[in-house]
């Protein structure tokens, strides 16, 4: 019985790794691109305000940036050297980053700067972690549901008939056997 639940715990966790590490990557992924779509969706508003010298525009756009899910930071570092910040850097290790550079819109091949945007991590690992709670508890209950099922089953089947051939044989004489069983 105890074989069974270790077999099982074991084969769960290992399956269950797997499947947190599968889902954190893709949640990893997910962030790349919205990454991505934040950054091709600002970069032509945010390239006219470069050109054009809008400080305003430059930091309203960088607010509204990091006013979106899972940003926490970005920065427009311009050609001249100006750089322009919204939010608060995280360690590298907690971070996603997505660069993409400014191009002027009418000179496609003039740099204007570079767009840097960082999401955290922390809503990855914050899913992954109540996913495995969620699946410790679930697969937990289901071992030992299971578990109790088997041992309910081997014990009406088996065991009570076992129980009886002890008996008989206990009971049994050499004057008695030809006593049947029942």
């Amino acid at each position: 019985m105890l074989v069974i639940i270790l077999c099982s715990s074991l084969i769960t966790a290992i399956l269950t790794a797997l499947q947190l590490y599968r889902d954190y990557r893709n949640e990893l992924t997910a962030i790349q691109e919205r990454l991505q779509q934040v950054g091709s969706s600002v970069s032509a508003g945010l390239s006219e305000d470069v050109w054009v010298l809008n400080t305003r525009g430059i930091k309203d756009q960088l607010n509204g940036i990091v006013n979106l899910p899972d940003i926490v930071y970005c920065e427009v570092i311009t050609n001249s050297g100006r750089s322009y910040r919204a939010g608060i850097e995280e360690a590298e290790h907690k971070r996603i980053t997505f660069s993409t550079e400014l191009f002027h819109r009418f000179q496609p091949d003039y740099l204007l700067g570079y767009l840097e945007i960082d999401a955290t991590k922390q809503a990855a690992r914050h899913y992954i972690i109540d996913k495995l709670v969620w699946v410790l508890l679930s697969e937990g209950i289901k071992i030992f549901v299971f578990s109790f099922i088997i041992l309910l089953i081997v014990s009406r089947m088996i065991t009570r008939h076992l129980n009886r051939l002890a008996g008989y044989a206990e009971s049994v004489r050499l004057q008695q056997l030809d006593t049947p069983l029942t």
